[in-house]
């Protein structure tokens, strides 16, 4: 079965909690802030394999508003004053380059395009189409199944494991309630093992027609605790926390390799400076 290629946008809003630490011997770097923007997706289905292109823009909901108003917008511009509100922050958050993801239609795999295979970093839970797998025949209400993603959280690769759950139907798009295990996993390297516990819900209404979400919401929360031995003592302490709650509204725009056409979702001379 092959899907011809979309051009799909999102509306993102983001609440971001994160701690992050080098080492035991470093305090811990705390950040609380909001994220507000769009991203861009470009899937399409070729001999059952998924491949999809996810770029993120992040702005500010005033210029967010601008944008809307215009009939094209560079994207160059846009990832420029991406790439700014990114560095603008002490710890790793954000997807702040373009990244091709791939699997088979039924989204078992889910890893960044190319032979190696490997997992996206465990903040970028909230970008569509990463989960949930998908049960070979139609799911009714109700229906429950198991799916797992692996991720990656500084040096090393963890399962995470979930639940999903058949909601409803609404024009014939599912929607899923995706429930994340809260079982820790590890990973030793170089004498250090890295524990990563996952915790947290996401729902979501699919598109039939695309496979790709209309709308993704979630509350999530990722644990990455070090043990160690130092001076023959022991050492147990976290080096990352990250709690996120986050948004996607699927638009009526569209782009193209140079352009972001905000089209439908053009927003009124009155809203222009307010958040859409």
């Amino acid at each position: 079965m092959d899907i011809p290629h979309t051009n799909i946008v999102y509306h993102f809003e983001q609440r971001v909690e994160i701690m992050c630490r080098e080492s035991e011997r470093t305090n811990p770097v705390n950040e609380v802030y909001t994220r507000n923007g769009i991203i861009l997706l470009s899937a399409g289905v070729t001999n059952g394999h998924w491949r999809r292109e996810l770029t993120e823009y992040e702005t500010t909901p005033q210029e967010l508003a601008k944008i809307r108003q215009k009939d094209r917008v560079d994207l160059a511009a846009l990832q420029e004053a991406h790439l700014k509100a990114l560095e603008s922050r002490k710890n790793q958050f954000g997807l702040d380059l373009p990244v091709e993801v791939e699997s088979d239609m039924h989204n078992h795999n889910v890893a960044i395009a190319g032979s190696e295979h490997v997992p996206l970093r465990e903040d970028l839970l909230y970008l569509p189409t990463l989960l949930p797998e998908v049960p070979p025949k139609r799911a009714e209400p109700g229906q429950e199944w198991s799916g797992s993603i692996d991720v990656m959280a500084g040096a090393g690769r963890f399962p995470i494991s979930y639940t999903a759950r058949m909601l409803d139907r609404r024009d014939e798009n599912p929607i899923i309630q995706v429930t994340l295990r809260a079982h820790p996993s590890s990973q030793t390297i170089k004498g250090i093992t890295l524990t990563l516990t996952p915790q947290g819900q996401l729902t979501l209404s699919i598109a039939k027609a695309d496979g790709s979400p209309l709308q993704l919401e979630g509350d999530t929360r990722i644990s990455v605790r070090a043990k160690l031995h130092r001076d023959d003592a022991p050492v147990d302490v976290e080096v990352l926390n990250c709690h996120q709650t986050f948004k996607l509204t699927r638009v009526p725009a569209s782009f193209n390799e140079d352009y972001f056409l905000p089209a439908g979702w053009k927003a009124p001379p009155e809203q222009a400076g307010h958040s859409p």
